[in-house]
């Protein structure tokens, strides 16, 4: 859904095809023009002279004006232009003329601006960057015009300088389209996602295992055989064997030896690999496409959110193909899902062990599914609100920004004569939602890795994590009734009518497990 749901409502805006014409202060007083080539002949001879003919409705601009209104790809509030010269060694009042059309590349489009520049590290030729010929508007030198491709002209090479433009303005068209396609896509996915939430409803009538407090109940009322008299291995000596748990190979029982563990031991490396990795990914994704777009915007002074300003909208297809680019532009948007899920289970892991630990200090009924007797109901959102609601915020949040920062953009083109032509598909960017987005990620990988490093669990407990195996350890009760499991329990040392003390969770009297204290084993009743 996150594929299709971003692009159900898209801004679309206009652009139009234009003449550049370098003509001579001749040209502007009525002086007599030729087309150049004969190929090109007629083609826009219409065009040309209408510009010749109201010049006094043309809007004059000066050198770093003109180059900034005509400096993008899509120039949507502006159509022909006239650049004046002082060139006096050449026998045609039209020197140059250039067609641009928006959807081709930027070379093509405002490379009449200025020639290409030699990358002095590279070699390699470069496109006209406009913001960055904007600071020689004084010094706009006709020899430039001179290697600029797709200009038609009679007669060899001009000399001399720009004086100042003649713009003909037009109104800048935008309109917001609802696509219909993407809205019933989406319908289809909520109607699949909660046919099989309903499904899951109806079909699952078993008893379910969604918490650390439904594990423990469950191995309270029948305990695992597997397990019998290990009932102080922690899960780091506990590995898969085939058909079954068995005890690590170097495992030697030893006297009890609590050390403070920090949240960041509650799972293995695996985990915050995964957590991390895909934030890295959107932070360098993101300023990637920031150091693009913030040339394209010409800086965050012009920035806003989610605004399909033509000056920062770059092209991703060249014909009416809608659905490719709304994948793309969308694709960060998987990201920020995966990165919810996983840093969710991260949470889920340290907090459940954070409640594991506190067994061994507190008497307390288990958190279960459906409880009973004295038994807990689970958090509505599986994890305490303190850390629940943060999470959903900066997911939000984050989903927000990334939708803010790359978006689907439409745009119309208008062609010569300003009549609708066609329309394409685009992206626009956000450079300030760009960097709030990678500012945001940097802060969720540190805030989790703060909390990993700087918490620690309470002694006193085998550290078990989310191991079904190491909690069953804990679960083998020396009470002769059925319904501890309903009643409030703490883990620790229990001593038996026979005079063996024995580590396990239980609705008596429990003490707290001592450094290097001889615990025997306990074992499961009956």
């Amino acid at each position: 859904m996150h594929h299709r749901w971003n692009a159900a409502v898209v801004e679309v805006i206009s652009a139009n095809d234009y003449l550049a014409l370098l003509v001579t202060e001749r040209f502007i007083l009525g002086g007599s023009w030729s087309n150049g080539q004969a190929k090109w002949t007629h083609k826009f001879t219409n065009e040309i002279q209408a510009m010749q003919d109201n010049i006094s409705g043309l809007e004059k601009l000066d050198n770093a004006a003109c180059i900034r209104a005509y400096g993008s790809r899509f120039v949507s509030d502006r159509r022909h232009v006239l650049i004046v010269s002082n060139a006096v060694d050449t026998s045609n009042e039209l020197i140059r003329y250039f067609n641009a059309q928006p959807e081709r590349s930027s070379y093509y489009t405002f490379s009449w601006l200025c020639p290409p520049s030699i990358n002095n590290r590279t070699g390699l030729y470069e496109d006209c960057d406009p913001k960055a010929f904007v600071k020689q508007a004084n010094d706009w030198q006709l020899s430039g015009f001179n290697a600029t491709y797709g200009s038609f002209y009679d007669g060899g090479p001009v000399s001399g300088q720009v004086q100042y433009c003649l713009s003909q303005q037009t109104p800048a068209r935008c309109e917001v389209k609802i696509s219909i396609q993407i809205l019933i896509a989406v319908s289809i996915c909520n109607l699949v996602k909660i046919v099989c939430l309903l499904a899951t409803l109806w079909t699952v009538k078993d008893s379910l295992l969604v918490t650390t407090g439904d594990t423990i109940a469950s191995f309270l009322n029948v305990p695992d055989t597997t397990t019998k008299d290990r009932c102080i291995i922690n899960q780091h000596n506990l590995g898969w064997r085939g058909q079954g748990w068995a005890i690590s190979s170097d495992f030697v029982i030893k006297r009890w030896k609590p050390q403070p563990t920090s949240w960041f031991q509650a799972d293995d490396g695996a985990r915050w690999l995964a957590c991390i990795a895909p934030v890295f990914v959107l932070i360098i994704s993101t300023s990637w496409f920031l150091g693009s777009s913030v040339v394209g915007a010409g800086g965050f002074g012009k920035d806003r959110f989610g605004h399909a300003d033509p000056s920062s909208a770059a092209q991703s297809q060249v014909h009416e193909e809608l659905m490719l680019t709304v994948v793309l532009v969308n694709l960060p948007q998987l990201v920020v899902s995966y990165i919810y899920v996983v840093y969710n289970g991260l949470f889920t892991c340290m907090l459940l062990s954070a409640e594991w630990s506190r067994y061994a200090h507190h008497r307390k009924g288990l958190r279960v599914t459906s409880p009973v007797g004295q038994q807990r109901s689970t958090y509505y959102l599986q994890l305490p609100y303190a850390y629940a609601v943060p999470l959903l915020l900066m997911s939000g949040l984050i989903h927000w920004l990334i939708s803010q920062s790359l978006f689907l953009v439409r745009v119309t083109i208008y062609d010569f004569e300003g009549v609708k032509s066609r329309t394409i598909s685009a992206y626009g960017s956000s450079p300030l939602a760009m960097v709030l987005t990678a500012s945001m990620g940097g802060l969720l990988v540190i805030t989790a890795l703060l909390l990993g490093l700087i918490r620690k669990y309470k002694p006193g407990m085998p550290s078990a994590a989310i191991n079904s195996a190491a909690i069953s350890l804990a679960c083998h009760p020396v009470e002769d009734s059925l319904d501890v499991a309903t009643l409030p329990v703490m883990f620790g040392v229990v001593e038996t009518a026979d005079g063996v003390r024995r580590a396990t969770f239980s609705s008596k009297e429990v003490t707290l497990l001592a450094p290097r204290e001889n615990i025997l084993l306990s074992a499961s009743r009956g």
